[in-house]
């Protein structure tokens, strides 16, 4: 019989490869019922059940269940509630499971992030090159049935990750980019190498994110990079007096990748002509210059749930709208971001309690003394569900989870190595 830290590194694998593969394959109940048998053994195990048991005995989602029971309860329209709860359903148990794992086998994450380095990168330079020849307007990896059920050729230029997937390649990409300055600091040869690797990987990524309309990885990779390099930083000696000192190199870092972005004629363009132009857009959405239509619903669907009384209570009801999309009260693209979706349906009060829910469990992996780590967990996932569908795409959420146990994994290296330095065994 598999014992559990064997069957927790296969599981671990396993999600990484459905986090890769499954949006381009599509065989989605597939890749679901091998997870869920997965799942199954590893429920077999005290270890694994122990920690789970901590995560959903947690305060905020039992806040967020009480609350979902009565926007279902007082709702007038239940239409989509199986479909919804469906669509919540996956990356949460994702997310707890890779959390469980990480508790329960913090040194076999360890040994299993390790060994994934290399093959993932090769993975992610492949992606790369695929996303270079799709926006150069050639539809390699682009199934005829997406090009149908949209038009907009630059929503299908995602690599390998599937129709509409740039968000998930997104988050794909800022993993990575934590996964290999994790590597980097660790490695003891060819740092300078490696470092110039990252850096023109990144420099990549901005060039092709131009290309494919990938506005969400302009925005979010200066934030996400400077937040990783500040709960790192904070993590070493848990002082904010420590951090504050090295804060300022951290801000010069982020003004010295928007002067090089400004410098590259592709970016700046894409900058001034989409980027900067859809901010104004959803920082505007209250301005009636400015036709509510795409980006700028991203955050007029939450503002105008909370004028009205609903969105301050249970909402208009979990099953009342879509969360795949559609139309609903006169939105043209209502699930284009969870924050609307959330907020409108079920409340502020369900929303805010179910990402405190998930900050704190992601956390969990961290193991932080104080709240500065998990005060910007909640900012990134606040920012994701803005601007990404963050609770209803299992592979973006993987891959957020993924991030941060990187983090974590940073933070177990350190205190292994103290302990063998004090000639203590593990």
């Amino acid at each position: 019989m598999i014992s559990y830290t064997k069957l927790s590194q296969i599981t671990l694998i396993y999600i990484m490869l459905l986090g890769l593969f499954s949006r381009y394959t599509e065989h989605y109940y597939l890749w679901k019922i091998i997870f869920l048998c997965m799942f199954v053994c590893l429920c077999i195990s005290k270890k694994f059940v122990k920690q789970l048991c901590k995560i959903i005995s947690n305060k905020y989602l039992i806040f967020s269940i009480a609350i979902s029971l009565f926007s279902i309860c007082f709702s007038n329209n239940n239409r989509y509630l199986i479909s919804n709860l469906n669509l919540l359903l996956w990356p949460f148990l994702f997310m707890v499971t890779i959390v469980a794992i990480f508790l329960s086998e913090p040194e076999r994450v360890s040994t299993v992030l390790k060994k994934s380095c290399l093959p993932l990168n090769v993975i992610m330079i492949i992606n790369l090159l695929i996303l270079i020849i799709q926006c150069m307007g050639i539809p390699i990896f682009i199934k005829n049935s997406w090009r149908e059920l949209n038009s907009y050729y630059e929503d299908l230029c995602c690599g390998l990750f599937g129709y509409n997937g740039t968000h998930e390649l997104t988050m794909f990409l800022l993993f990575m980019n934590a996964l290999n300055l994790s590597s980097w600091s660790n490695c003891k040869k060819n740092k300078k190498t490696f470092i110039v690797y990252i850096c023109i990987v990144d420099v990549l990524i901005a060039l092709t994110s131009t290309k494919n309309d990938n506005i969400a990885m302009v925005l979010l990779l200066p934030f996400f990079l400077v937040v990783y390099l500040l709960i790192v930083e904070y993590l070493k000696r848990e002082k904010i007096s420590i951090l504050l000192n090295k804060f300022g190199r951290y801000i010069v870092i982020l003004l010295v990748m928007v002067l090089v972005a400004f410098m590259l004629p592709n970016t700046r363009e894409f900058i001034n002509e989409y980027v900067l132009i859809r901010v104004k857009m959803v920082i505007n959405v209250t301005n009636p210059r400015y036709q509510i239509n795409g980006s700028n619903e991203r955050l007029a669907i939450p503002l105008n749930a909370l004028y009205h009384i609903n969105g301050w209570l249970f909402g208009e009801g979990i099953g009342a709208a879509s969360y795949g999309g559609g139309s609903f009260l006169g939105y043209n693209h209502f699930g284009l971001s969870s924050i609307g979706a959330l907020v409108m349906t079920g409340g502020i009060w369900f929303y805010l309690f179910y990402t405190l829910f998930y900050a704190k469990t992601i956390m969990k992996m961290v193991k932080s003394k104080h709240k500065f780590p998990e005060i910007l967990c909640f900012g990134l996932i606040v920012l994701l569900t803005i601007y990404t569908i963050f609770y209803t795409s299992f592979v973006t959420t993987i891959w957020y989870t993924f991030f941060f146990m990187v983090i974590g994994n940073d933070k177990n290296k350190r205190g292994w190595r103290t302990r063998y330095s004090n000639g203590s065994k593990i």
